[in-house]
């Protein structure tokens, strides 16, 4: 997806639902399959070709393979759906062309005529051509009914998921069959009268002559799945290679309908929104079941051949659009389907509510008719985004799929009884109000903040769930704090003990280097050379991703920076990334419907740079940005001073890199943590001697994991320096020496000789683009009921199950929880997310939100956690009060067990 390009250097992108994003850092983003002899790549190279068609960028024998395809079931089912909407709206051509008055037709019965059709959508030549017989409404009713019943099957069936263009030009056959209804109704007009037949009746002939080739046709040629086809005009190695494409796209062969498999898709969140999605979309995308263009020309006295002749205007530019919409989702924006849905949404809603107005200028009126019908070409990408859904199981798909077009028509049913009533036409407010409010349900904007595993699952939940979502993100990479970098943050303050004020135009000094922006812009995160995750594998996955087949419990940093990586590949998460894009503010004015986000874009060229700054609109915000950015330091008698004096030697955790600095070294570690037992694991391999200083807690879990010989001690009272220090200006010690200071223990003890600290106490949580939310000056037990952040730097406040802001649930925020199993919990959380804002979950009343977090506060007590979640996320899950969600299933609980197990013998 591409983002509006910004040429200024401060500019505003109103988003209302159409934001996009464009990676444009994905070197690495490629890979061909290597492990078949079969010509199928994986991520084929994309050149600027395959924006007009995909195949051009395929191997030869797969491009011969995908023209068969395309050549047999595009074909056919192209000119399948031309024959189903010929004969679908043939009704409409008939009617204003004189079979209302032949047959008295002056209440509602075009109405019944097209409800009958429905229901039998919800044997098609044969009962076409008896159509011509027809002499009273009551046989057309009938009729109507089972034509509608056997062309019910072809719609749904006929949905193959290549891209968005075969979908696409598969649709617009369609707006072309009901162009061609229009001109065949013209010519056939002629006829009035021959053999004794009126121009309508020869209409439903020659509708008849056109179905039966096509049917036979389709008997000969269709292929079927390639598990079980036998098509003569495929080879074996064809259809192997059909197999493998399969495979590669992650998609299942077909299986049985079980029990567990009914229950997997009737718990799932997808037959619901996207069902609800294509009724929107079909009972909103205009007057085209209904003839009102042609009933407003009637009324205003043109001749038969211009009512039916002009409104396939409007069909033509159907096509035309669908043709656009279809290459735009696969090329320009990167397979996103919401922007041209967005779009067709704001033009249904500015037509149809013109057109609700009625007394306009017949120029605008003519206008609104003829583009009015453009949001029909959303249909191939809405089943198109349906496919990509629910790509890894065949048979939920096929029913998704299935339901979404029954539905839509059991909707389409009834609905034109109330708002479509024959008797209100040409003038139709009703349905034309109607069509404002259904446009309007397609719209749903989603920011997401960070790109580390909390905003990589948040963005695939949000997507599966039908939302438009952009993350930005401020480094260039997927990972967040498993992204190592040789390159360290610049250093703390000391002490640093609340949240800082931000200081966002300290980019823009005067004399930085590009270097030195991209630094203070982007800063690397903690992640050291040797970090390892904590929580076994088994236990830290996301739903979306098992980790690779004999993954050990235990992997460095790479191995989890792929892993979130590969879940981004796979759910295309990397086009709705704005990398190096830093989220300086969001806010809701009073009164404002949607959250404004402001944003900052580093872009370099060499030794030169830019910074870009935009303003978004959202309706929904997550915050998955972490709390591992601002290094904790504790106000510590004479840290500071060995901080100034002996800069190199008094270090945070996140600046640490490697051991080979502290080898053979003296250090004191002031923490105990998991960086701490890390860096202590590490230092010790080289030699090093390590004196580990720390308040005792319930929360000191992970002293049994230090390697052998560390010297556990009390917490620090006093860093004490030499007066000769004092008077050295140059405050760099020479290699070898050792800090020439003492440092004096709560319990009197004294230490010296240290050659390093390391103070390994954490972060402080902070979201400086929340603006007035933050309150760093004011202590946690005073925080109102909209401070988000005070300063104790550790409470994220007023959230409802660590998750929704509660004075505005459309705030939330994932990855605020601690001593959790991360992926696994964080991943339950976006699900959490995705389904309250999709409606498929709902939160209490905010009255009730606020008492829980209440009574939350009142039994915390200092030296707690507030958000610790330490044994405790089985609990945390099963209070959520839904159906068990994807991940945390029986393996997962079996390894949360042991788990427990073992952090209650540590």
């Amino acid at each position: 997806m591409a983002s509006k390009e910004i040429t200024s250097t401060e500019s505003a992108v109103e988003v209302d639902g159409a934001v996009a994003a464009k990676n444009l850092d994905r070197s690495d983003a490629d890979s061909t399959h290597t492990q078949s002899s079969l010509p199928v790549a994986e991520k084929p190279t994309q050149t600027w070709r395959s924006y007009f068609w995909d195949t051009f960028d395929k191997s030869p024998e797969e491009r011969r393979f995908l023209f068969k395809l395309d050549a047999v079931i595009l074909s056919f089912a192209s000119f399948g759906y031309f024959i189903k909407n010929l004969d679908q709206v043939n009704i409409n051509s008939a009617f204003v062309s004189g079979m209302k008055e032949d047959l008295g037709l002056y209440g509602n019965q075009l109405n019944y005529m097209i409800m009958f059709w429905n229901i039998g959508y919800l044997i098609w030549s044969v009962l076409t051509i008896l159509l011509a017989k027809c002499k009273t409404a009551e046989q057309i009713y009938a009729l109507r009914f089972f034509i509608g019943l056997a062309e019910s099957a072809f719609y749904p069936g006929m949905q193959y998921d290549e891209l968005a263009k075969r979908s696409c030009i598969f649709h617009a056959s369609g707006s072309i069959g009901q162009m061609f209804s229009g001109y065949l109704m013209s010519a056939v007009y002629t006829l009035n009268g021959t053999n004794g037949f009126q121009g309508w009746q020869w209409l439903f002939i020659i509708n008849t002559v056109i179905s039966v080739p096509v049917a036979i046709a389709g008997f000969f040629f269709f292929p079927d799945v390639p598990e079980i086809t036998r098509a003569w005009w495929l080879t074996k190695d064809e259809i192997e290679l059909a197999k493998k494409r399969m495979q590669l796209e992650g998609r299942a062969n077909r299986g049985s309908y079980t029990k567990a498999k009914f229950r997997k898709i009737f718990t799932s969140w997808h037959i619901y929104a996207l069902t609800l999605l294509y009724i929107f979309f079909n009972n909103g995308t205009g007057y085209g079941s209904q003839p009102a263009f042609s009933l407003w020309l009637k009324q205003e006295g043109y001749s038969i051949t211009a009512i039916n002749s002009y409104p396939t205007i409007a069909s033509a530019i159907s096509v035309v659009f669908t043709y656009i919409y279809a290459w735009t989702s696969d090329s320009l924006f990167k397979g996103a389907r919401w922007p041209p849905m967005v779009f067709s949404g704001i033009v249904n809603i500015i037509t149809n509510t013109s057109l609700a107005i009625w007394d306009i200028p017949v120029a605008w009126k003519w206008f609104c008719y003829i583009i009015g019908m453009i949001g029909g070409g959303i249909s191939g990408l809405t089943f198109a985004l349906a496919h990509e859904i629910c790509s890894d199981d065949n048979e939920e798909r096929a029913l998704v799929v299935a339901t979404m077009n029954e539905m839509a028509y059991m909707v389409q049913t009834w609905l034109p009884l109330i708002v479509w009533q024959q008797v209100d036409g040409p003038q139709y407010q009703k349905g034309f109000i109607t069509m404002v409010f259904l446009a309007v349900g397609n719209i749903k904007s989603v920011a997401v903040i960070g790109a580390g595993i909390s905003g990589v699952v948040s963005a695939v939940h949000l997507l599966r769930a039908g939302f438009n979502v952009t993350v930005f993100e401020r480094t260039g990479v997927i990972g967040g704090v498993w992204d190592y970098k040789p390159q360290s943050d610049r250093d703390p303050p000391f002490p640093n003990v609340r949240p800082p004020d931000p200081n966002w135009a300290e980019v823009e000094k005067e004399g930085l280097s590009s270097d030195e922006v991209e630094l203070i812009h982007s800063p690397p995160n903690p992640c050291y050379a040797g970090l390892r995750n904590n929580i076994p594998t088994p236990v830290m996955r996301s739903s979306l991703l098992r980790w690779p087949e004999g993954s050990e419990d235990f992997v460095d940093q790479g191995v989890v920076q792929n892993y979130i990586i590969d879940i981004a590949r796979l759910y295309n998460v990397y086009d709705k990334i704005l990398f190096h894009t830093r989220v300086e503010s969001v806010s809701k004015p009073t009164g404002d419907k949607k959250w404004t986000v402001g944003t900052s874009t580093l872009s370099r060229a060499g030794s030169t740079h830019t910074l870009m700054k935009n303003m978004w609109k959202f309706d929904a915000v997550v915050v998955a940005s972490g709390h591992y950015h601002i290094p904790y330091v504790p106000d510590v008698p004479g840290l500071p001073t060995w901080k100034k004096y002996f800069p190199d030697r008094v270090t945070h955790s996140k600046q640490y890199r490697t051991p080979t600095p502290f080898s053979n070294k003296t250090l004191l570690l002031i923490g105990a943590g998991v960086s701490a037992v890390d860096i202590a694991k590490e230092t010790a391999v080289l030699g090093a001697k390590i004196i580990q200083s720390r308040r005792e807690s319930k929360y000191d879990l992970l002293g049994s994991r230090l390697p052998e010989g560390v010297e556990r001690v009390a917490m620090v009272a006093d860093f004490i320096i030499d007066d000769a220090a004092r008077k050295n200006e140059s405050k760099r010690l020479e290699p070898g020496r050792s800090i020439p200071g003492k440092v004096l223990l709560e319990d009197g003890r004294i230490l010296e000789g240290i050659d390093h600290v390391i103070v390994a106490t954490g972060y402080i949580t902070s979201y400086p683009f929340l603006g007035g939310l933050e309150q760093p000056l004011i202590p946690w037990e005073d925080a109102d009921d909209k401070a988000v952040i005070t300063g104790d730097g550790y409470i994220t406040h007023n959230l409802h199950k660590d998750i929704f802001y509660i004075p505005d649930p459309s705030l939330a925020f994932v990855g605020v929880s601690h001593l959790v199993s991360t992926f696994s919990l964080f991943d339950f959380q976006s699900q959490i997310v995705a389904k309250v804002f999709a409606g498929q979950a709902h939160l209490p009343p905010e009255s009730i939100m606020k008492r829980e977090h209440k009574e939350r506060k009142a039994q915390f007590k200092p030296g707690d956690r507030f958000h610790s979640m330490l044994g405790a996320e089985d609990a945390y899950i099963e209070k959520a009060g839904l159906e068990p969600l994807p991940g945390m299933d029986e393996e997962w609980h079996a390894g949360y067990k042991v788990l427990k197990e073992r952090q209650k013998g540590s």
